[in-house]
């Protein structure tokens, strides 16, 4: 799985499916582990109309929401 990417207004990742996905950084409504290993996390979408599960673990998805 490639790294998480933030650019240009953008969350750029792949899911554990294999798609890639660009999020608009704005409709990220939320972020959760999706396991209890703490492996994998949701990022919720669109008031909670989507979720996309990824193999990150979420303090490397906030981390590059918050463009640190």
């Amino acid at each position: 799985m490639s790294e998480p990417v933030r650019d240009s207004g953008f969350l750029c990742v792949t899911d554990i499916q294999g798609i890639r996905h660009a999020i608009r950084l704005s409709s990220i409504t939320g972020l959760r582990d999706a396991d209890s290993d703490r492996t994998e996390a949701v990022i919720i979408v669109n008031s909670g109309r989507d979720a996309i599960m990824v193999s990150h673990d979420l303090d490397q998805l906030f981390a590059q929401i918050a463009g640190k």
